[in-house]
Order: C-alpha cells, then structure tokens, then sequence
C-alpha cells in the first residue's frame, strides 16, 4: 500500500511538473523553462537565515522573472510592441541568477554534508533547487549516518521513503490467499497506471513536441545539452 502511495505521488509530481512547463511561455522555452520552474522555490530562500542579506535581490529578481514571462505571453499573443530580441535579453540575464542560487544551494548542501550541519542540510534538500539524481546518493547516505538528529520532512522524506520502499525484501512463505491478495493488488495497480497513462497521454505528446523543439532551440541559442 505504500509503494502505491508512493508511486501514485510520484505521479502526481510528474504531471504537475509537465503541467507547470506546459503553462510557462512557449518562446525560447529551452532557455527561460528553468527559471520559470526555480522561480518559487528562489522566492523561498529569502525566509533562509543564510539568505538573510539577500532578500532584497531576490524580491527583485522574482518581480523580474514575473515581468519577463508576462512578456512572453505577449509575445505568443503576437503583440508587436514586444521585441524578441529584447525577451532572450531578458532571459539571459535572469539565466545568470538562477544559476547563481542554484549553485549556491547545492554548495550549501555540500559544505552541510562536510561540516556535519543538519540544519542547513534539510534546508538546502526542501529547497527543491538542489540537482538531482547526481546528489541523490550523497542525501540518502548522510541522512542514514545523521538520522537520529534529523526529522525527514518535505522532499528529504520523499527521497527516504522511495528509497526505502525499493530496499524492501521479497516476502516468501506467503499462504495462497496472501498470494492471491497479492495478485489482485498487483493487477488493480497495473489497471490504475494504464489509466492514468491513457489521461497523460495528451499532456505527455505536447511536452515531447515541445522537448524536441526546445533542442532545436539550443541548438540556435548555442546552449548545450545536459
């Protein structure tokens, strides 16, 4: 039952992700789709003590970020007086600080490691800046060496439980009714994935469409892929 409401949330977060992309402008999307998709989380690390003097900077870098991508949907509604050239300006700008913060959180997360600090490394991991799946195993080993001192919560306790739940042994010994309960609940949650496969498929065709012109797009911008 817990993997099935771990898989069903992992669903979920999918599809809100893919929703969120299919939301952000369209123009130039291989560039601004990440600093759409960052801006919240960005917003959040002013509330940080260790952002503390750069609440300022990121009150304004959010409004900019807002600004630009109201911009981009002009330029999708084919407003002439919004300058494409002007928009990718805009976005390369906005790039460079959304690189910085996500460099930096994930520095943070580092030195928390390095320096035995559980606070900052909670907070760095519920950041949701912090770059995934390459820190993913460094998370899940300092967590199991600290995890007496650290409370897992927010996205550290997805990555636990996930993890967990893969980790767990297959049952043996098991009587032919457990077998067969077994069984239904495997076929049930097969049932369930197809269904929902079949209501994502719309939404998932679009995000494809819309990858392989993203690359197409970095490609012209000169930015390379990860």
């Amino acid at each position: 039952m817990k993997k099935l409401i771990i898989t069903a949330l992992l669903t979920l977060q999918l599809f809100a992700q893919n929703t969120t992309i299919l939301q952000n402008p369209f123009t130039y999307s291989a560039l601004s789709d990440e600093i759409y998709n960052n801006v919240n989380n960005i917003e959040k690390l002013q509330f940080m003590p260790e952002y503390e003097t750069d609440i300022t900077k990121i009150k304004n870098y959010v409004k900019d970020v807002q600004e630009t991508k109201n911009k981009g949907y002009k330029i999708e509604d084919k407003e002439k007086n919004i300058d494409n050239s002007f928009y990718l300006k805009a976005l390369r700008k906005l790039s460079l600080t959304n690189n910085y913060y996500v460099n930096k959180i994930n520095n943070d997360l580092f030195n928390s490691i390095k320096n035995i600090d559980n606070d900052l490394f909670l907070k760095s991991v519920n950041s949701g800046l912090v770059i995934m799946p390459n820190n993913k195993k460094s998370i899940i080993e300092y967590y199991h060496a600290n995890k007496n001192n650290i409370e897992a919560t927010g996205i550290l306790k997805s990555i636990i439980d996930e993890y967990n739940d893969n980790k767990k042994p297959i049952q043996k010994g098991l009587t032919d009714a457990q077998l067969n309960k077994l069984e239904i609940t495997r076929i049930r949650k097969r049932d369930k994935i197809k269904q929902a496969a079949i209501e994502r498929s719309l939404e998932e065709e679009v995000v494809r469409k819309k990858i392989e012109i993203r690359k197409i797009q970095k490609e012209k911008l000169g930015i390379k892929s990860n």
